[in-house]
């Protein structure tokens, strides 16, 4: 999954160039998507996309997975604005511009000082702590953005209105907390630094999973030349989503790569939803 990464670091070239060709719109619409065409290995990234993950790639896959599966939205209405969520999401998407505006040398600089590098943070550098938070704020290029964020809008609704704005801030950062220290656990000696939001938005997945199994969520399926809109519950969606994880990351368990899909993270920041839900959530008529 993650493994030693030789400087300069690819994904920062990819997102350099989105800077002098922003009329390519298929750079523009995913850097890293091209870097899976290319099979290169960004960095450890974290992104939710349960069947086609988008962002980042295995060293060792040959062929892209043909199935697809995109929450749109939940039925699952809410009476209370989520200003949590909405000024979380508006935070990465700031960061991200500041990523995009930056030079090349600082740009590369930036993302491996506040990554966070597993490496580090068994050696107990004390920087390594502060890149627990900070790596949850990066982004490794615009379909890494936007999946990550469509799943904190569609799922972290719901979860915010079960607890309060401030709890959900605290129970976010605290998932945050949990995917670094699963992705660091089985990648003890990696300094590929990993960075994403959907570690800490695992978290969300996980606790929406014990609150609302039932509720439906519309979904877009493409498998193959098929392609519609289906409802479908919770229980498939997030559960599907889950095995996925495990899956995967149990197959990347000793293979060597110089970067992909930090799978474990989203293991850790799910497993830590479940655990943390029952300490956080207000009685049934706060929502």
């Amino acid at each position: 999954m993650v493994g030693n990464l030789a400087l300069p670091t690819p994904f920062v070239k990819q997102l350099a160039k989105l800077r002098t060709v922003p009329s390519d719109a298929e750079r523009l619409a995913g850097s890293l998507d091209a870097a899976r065409r290319r099979r290169l290995a960004p960095c450890a990234v974290e992104t939710p996309f349960p069947f086609d993950c988008g962002c980042g790639t295995i060293a060792s896959q040959k062929k892209p997975r043909r199935m697809l599966m995109i929450p749109i939205r939940d039925i699952n209405p809410t009476r209370r604005f989520p200003v949590a969520t909405v000024l979380i999401i508006v935070l990465n998407v700031i960061v991200f511009v500041f990523e995009f505006l930056l030079p090349y040398d600082a740009l590369e600089a930036a993302v491996n000082t506040w990554g966070l590098v597993p490496d580090r943070l068994v050696s107990l550098e004390p920087l390594a702590f502060v890149t627990i938070l900070t790596s949850m704020f990066l982004h490794s290029g615009p379909a890494h953005l936007l999946g990550n964020m469509l799943y904190l809008w569609i799922f972290g609704d719901n979860i915010e209105a079960a607890m309060g704005s401030l709890r959900f801030v605290l129970f976010y950062l605290l998932c945050g907390l949990g995917a670094a220290l699963g992705q660091t656990l089985v990648s003890l000696r990696s300094i590929v630094p990993m960075v994403g939001a959907s570690g800490a938005i695992s978290g969300i997945l996980g606790s929406y999973l014990v609150l609302y199994p039932r509720a439906e969520v519309e979904t877009l399926v493409f498998l193959g030349y098929f392609v519609r809109f289906i409802r479908l519950p919770t229980v498939a969606v997030l559960g599907s989503w889950i095995l996925v994880q495990l899956f995967s990351g149990v197959l990347s368990l000793g293979m060597h790569a110089t970067g992909g899909v930090a799978w474990f993270a989203h293991v850790g920041g799910f497993v830590a939803g479940i655990l943390l839900i029952g300490l956080f959530r207000r009685p049934r008529w706060w929502e």
